[in-house]
Formats: C-alpha cells, structure tokens, sequence
C-alpha cells in the first residue's frame, strides 16, 4: 500500500507512483524525477503555512513591508512592543526589531490567521510555499483534498 500523498502526487503529474519518493529527513517533501514538492492535506496546510509565516516574520525584509498595525492584537502584552516599532521604525536594531517581531508573532501579539487570510486573499498561499512557481495546486484525491506546492 502506497502513501496517499504520494498517490495524490502521482495522479496530479500523470505519474507512476514508482516514481516517487519520499527526500529523506524532510517527510513532506517529494520528489518526482529532479522536481520536488511539498504536499498537504487540508487540515495540515494551515498550521504549515502559520509556521512559515513566524520564520519569515523573523527574517530581512518581509516585515518591512507588512502593514503589521492591522494585524496587533491589542490585549496581547506583545503589542506595546509591536506599536512601539511602528511608530518608531528607526529606534531599534534591524536585528532588534526582526526578533521583537518573531517573539510577538509566538506568542500572539500578531494575529497570524488574519495576515494568513490577508496573504490568501492578496497573492495566494501558492506566492509563500511554491517557491518555484508561487502556484498553488489543488487535487481531489479520495475522500480529501491536497494541496501540493512545487519548490524547486
């Protein structure tokens, strides 16, 4: 019996799924020939995508560029931190900041659902994992749903 991530995978390339494996030490990602992907099911993609989103909060350039006020949750006791860099972007450290903002982002000062649904409803899900092409592709297999992202 065949993993059925890799029968998904299969069906999507019209491949054989003698094909395919799994890259050992990376249990979501599958290669086919010299392409590799990242496939998951429905109730995985989120909780991927919100931990993808912490790492990427805590490196260069990506914050920079985020409306974060939009995203604070004001109760959290984060937030002053948070409100603190928008209003005074220059007063800490580029490294200071990167790393007040993975903290926040950790530990709930910044809504990760709401920026998650923002970057659904702006560029995709496919624009963050699928960093070959930024698409997102979508296959019926079964009784589910998977969503496999093509990363080299």
């Amino acid at each position: 019996m065949t993993d059925t991530k890799i029968d998904a995978l299969a069906k999507f390339l019209n491949a054989d799924v003698s094909t395919i494996d799994i890259v050992p030490m990376f249990d979501d990602i599958y290669k086919c020939g010299n392409e590799e992907y990242l496939i998951y099911t429905s109730k995985e993609k989120d909780g991927k995508v919100k931990d993808y989103l912490i790492d990427i909060l805590s490196t260069e350039g990506w914050i920079f560029n985020l409306n974060l006020e939009k995203y604070v949750n004001e109760d959290n006791k984060y937030a002053i931190k948070v409100y603190n860099i928008i209003d005074d972007p220059d007063y800490f450290t580029k490294e200071e900041t990167l790393k007040i903002i993975s903290t926040a982002a950790q530990n709930g000062a910044i809504d990760l659902t709401k920026l998650l649904n923002s970057i659904k409803h702006l560029d995709g899900v496919g624009q963050l994992l699928a960093i070959y092409d930024g698409k997102e592709n979508i296959i019926k297999y079964k009784t589910g749903k998977y969503y496999i992202y093509r990363i080299n």
